[in-house]
């Protein structure tokens, strides 16, 4: 990644059951993006998402991976790697603080900083998960300050009780393990692993469709991802071991 504090290039990668895809754009300050490579290739090596076979992954990854660079003349070195499949699990759940500075109790509010913001959140993830998994992401859906709900951005409010209600979605730690494993071979690092229907919502819809609710069905090969909003906030997202493999 090349960053010069106005643009930058950044590296996404598809690891698909029938393909692989690879994108190669220029980000800049003002939200511009430009796409400078492509590759794809066929997908040996997957299973329903998961990696099954790690010397055929990694020559299907190396193929689209170098069709990019060419395009792009640019050296790939890390990447944002997309991740789905069976692995992938989510819950709905919440988490409460109290908005209390100083240990100061006054009948008045506090003004809900960052911090409080930061806090909330990771009471939030304070579940009891298997050792094979870690959280993921956690997608907001909305905030609660005191009886306030539906409230997306809570900082500068003030109040006593702030409440969160978040997405948390999972992935086992060992599939995360194989797909490092192949991109170790080829030399990248992974910069961060992405929810793949997360990244399809972003690509396809607008605000306007989150805020209003919408279901997104992404039909690969081997998977079917599906995210659904309302109210701008996610309510649900996963994937299925099934594809259009299954059906064609």
């Amino acid at each position: 990644m090349i960053d010069d504090k106005r643009k930058r290039i950044i590296t996404g990668i598809d690891i698909g059951t029938t393909k692989i895809a690879v994108v190669i754009a220029e980000w800049s300050e003002n939200n511009e993006i430009k796409i400078m490579g492509i590759g794809k290739s066929i997908s040996n090596g997957l299973k329903r998402g998961v990696v099954v076979n790690i010397a055929e992954t990694v020559r299907s990854i190396n193929k689209a991976i170098k069709q990019a660079e060419k395009q792009a003349d640019f050296e790939v070195n890390e990447a944002l790697v997309g991740i789905t499949g069976d692995n992938i699990r989510r819950i709905n759940c919440s988490g409460v603080i109290t908005v209390n500075k100083n240990n100061n109790r006054q009948p008045i509010g506090q003004k809900i900083s960052q911090s409080d913001i930061e806090r909330v959140l990771e009471h939030a993830q304070s579940i009891n998960i298997s050792p094979d998994k870690r959280i993921l992401h956690v997608l907001t859906q909305d905030f609660k300050v005191d009886d306030r709900g539906g409230i997306k951005n809570p900082e500068g409010l003030s109040g006593h009780r702030l409440e969160a209600k978040v997405h948390l979605v999972t992935s086992l730690i060992n599939t995360e393990k194989d797909i490092r494993t192949c991109m170790d071979k080829v030399g990248i690092e992974i910069l961060d692993f992405v929810l793949e229907p997360l990244a399809s919502a972003y690509s396809v819809l607008s605000i306007d469709e989150r805020e209003l609710g919408v279901v997104l069905i992404d039909i690969g090969g081997g998977t079917t991802d599906v995210i659904v909003y309302r109210d701008g906030g996610v309510m649900h997202a996963g994937a299925i071991g099934i594809g259009g493999t299954n059906i064609s």
